[in-house]
């Protein structure tokens, strides 16, 4: 996938690997990247605000510890903690975006985008939008088998639950095809009826 980054991102993407250590975090935010190239082919976002806060998006679980951040991520979770993710991320982001020399008219909208991709129900724009559905669909991805490894969920609970977020969750029609078509693949790899 970093052959599809230009020289900038991948700069970002490398100084960002070891926030991500945390749990499946560089797995996901890959995974995130990917929804997200894809969804910039088929709508009008700002690559250079897109794919800097989508890498960057979950550096700031690397200030929380392990069992908050497993316990933060399953239905019911903590918000309080959710919300710590964020602000130290949008911190660290800042300073990786400081030391590649980022565009500094792009890093302000960046740093919004992270500091509420998870908190704020709202989009503040299409970048936005498109960040917060990337991150969503990487549940729906082949990543679904490490979500129900670390949430205890069996896999037919899991897909009810995906299948009947898609319309609640995604701002994007584009996002909701993709959840879809992911959430059917994983059906089929699960035998679930």
């Amino acid at each position: 996938m970093t052959h599809l980054l230009n020289q900038k991102e991948n700069s970002i993407l490398e100084l960002a690997i070891p926030h991500l250590y945390p749990g499946d975090n560089e797995k996901h935010t890959l995974d995130a990247l990917d929804f997200a190239l894809r969804l910039l082919e088929l709508v009008n976002g700002v690559r250079d605000v897109v794919v800097p806060a989508i890498v960057l998006h979950d550096v700031g679980w690397s200030k929380v510890p392990d069992d908050i951040m497993k316990k933060s991520r399953i239905p019911g979770r903590d918000l309080k903690y959710v919300k710590v993710h964020e602000k130290e991320g949008a911190k660290i982001a800042g300073n990786i975006l400081k030391k590649v020399q980022y565009d500094v008219n792009r890093i302000d909208e960046i740093l919004e985008i992270i500091n509420g991709h998870d908190t704020r129900d709202e989009s503040i724009s299409l970048n936005d939008e498109i960040v917060k559905d990337s991150d969503k669909l990487s549940r729906y991805s082949t990543l679904f088998n490490q979500v129900l490894a670390w949430s205890g969920i069996e896999p037919k609970s899991l897909h009810d639950d995906l299948e009947l977020r898609i319309d609640e969750w995604f701002f994007l029609a584009a996002s909701e095809e993709i959840a879809t078509e992911e959430l059917q693949k994983r059906r089929k790899e699960f035998f679930i009826k």
